[in-house]
């Protein structure tokens, strides 16, 4: 997921690397850009994505921020299915307003 730090513009992307949330990436510039680097990040040059069905799941964020995210997963890959959720109690609570992470399978390993 993607949270908005408590500096001004920057924006962190959270992993689980053994068993512990760290800082995967820090994004730098207007939260509308800093969303749109993460999706592209994601998504952008990965060629084992399965395509059938991808989440935008957030926290409550601006409009312009979900259509950004929006268009920018349609821009890097032909997902059937997009679908926007609402993050449940657990993340709202633990992560606040402004976080939004994209949710997607990758194709198993041989």
């Amino acid at each position: 997921d993607v949270a908005p730090s408590r500096g001004l513009g920057d924006v962190y992307k959270r992993q689980v690397v053994d068993n512990k949330m760290i800082v995967g990436k820090k994004y730098r510039g207007s939260y509308v850009k800093c969303m749109e680097h993460y999706v592209r990040d994601r998504l952008e040059n990965c060629d084992d994505l399965l395509y059938d069905t991808i989440f935008i799941t957030h926290t409550p964020v601006p409009q312009e921020i979900l259509d950004t995210v929006n268009r920018t997963v349609r821009e890097c890959g032909s997902f059937k299915h997009i679908y926007e959720t609402n993050a449940g109690c657990t993340i709202s609570c633990h992560c606040g307003e402004g976080t939004l992470g994209v949710l997607y399978l990758h194709k198993l390993k041989n």
